[in-house]
């Protein structure tokens, strides 16, 4: 379940958004911080400050024909581990936001939040999920759990406001998002569980371009740091480039 509180961080209006309910779109339309175009793709690569060997690539393709629903298939690698991984998601588009779906799954089963409604995502919302969620695909490469499951999650959001980001995909105004998670889930009949401090980076037109896991109760495993190595099919609303005088200037 999403929750939303509209308005600054102490604001007193408050929507709350279901994760069940409205019928799911069978065509996905678009949404401005995940936009669906057929044969576009976004390449990432992860790093841990803690042990620099632990790097991972991996990259998102949508697929979405005339007429039918948006896929997102996921494909990444950890050559220290000799491990990759896939998964395909149906990607379904509600008015509370974009959900996923395995492909696999009876229909309307397994399906969770995946982002919040455009109008969540501006400046000084709040918000809130409550639910199943699968774990970052460089989570699993990286160990934290040895396959691709779905995690009971609590989490609490906030849309910071935008601010510039450098990654090795470009320069871009960007919504900064804050977050903080409780993440349980069972490997081996064990219950295994953890608390993420989350910083994310998401771009008009082009979807997430950088993402900083902490995990306060395990400083050991310093951050994971993701970043956009490059893009093909999207065209980003906010890039941001430099002056011969170094002044910034948006596109």
């Amino acid at each position: 379940m999403f929750s939303g509180r509209i308005g600054l961080w102490l604001g007193v209006a408050l929507v709350s958004i279901a994760a069940g309910g409205a019928r799911p779109e069978e065509v996905a339309t678009s949404h401005p911080y995940c936009p669906l175009t057929d044969g576009a793709s976004l390449t990432y690569i992860s790093r841990s400050t803690r042990q620099p060997i632990r790097l991972v690539e991996w990259t998102v393709w949508f697929s979405h024909p005339t007429g039918k629903r948006a896929t997102a298939t996921m494909r990444g690698r950890a050559a220290v581990f000799n491990r990759s991984v896939t998964e395909v998601n149906a990607l379904l588009v509600e008015p509370q936001g974009i959900f996923l779906a395995p492909t696999n799954a009876t229909e309307g089963l397994s399906r969770r939040p995946y982002l919040p409604s455009p109008e969540i995502m501006t400046p000084g919302h709040v918000w809130s999920y409550r639910g199943m969620k699968p774990l970052a695909l460089d989570a699993v490469l990286f160990g934290l759990t040895r396959q691709a499951v779905t995690a009971q999650v609590e989490g609490h959001y906030r849309a910071v406001g935008y601010e510039g980001v450098t990654v090795p995909a470009g320069t871009f105004e960007a919504l900064k998002v804050r977050g903080i998670e409780t993440v349980y889930f069972y490997r081996k009949e064990q219950r295994i569980s953890y608390v993420v401090r989350l910083e994310q980076w998401y771009v008009r037109g082009l979807g997430k371009v950088k993402e900083i896991w902490e995990f306060p109760d395990q400083p050991q495993l310093g951050q994971l740091v993701a970043e956009l190595t490059a893009f093909q099919g999207l065209q980003p609303e906010q890039v941001i480039t430099l002056s011969s005088e170094g002044d910034r200037k948006e596109k």
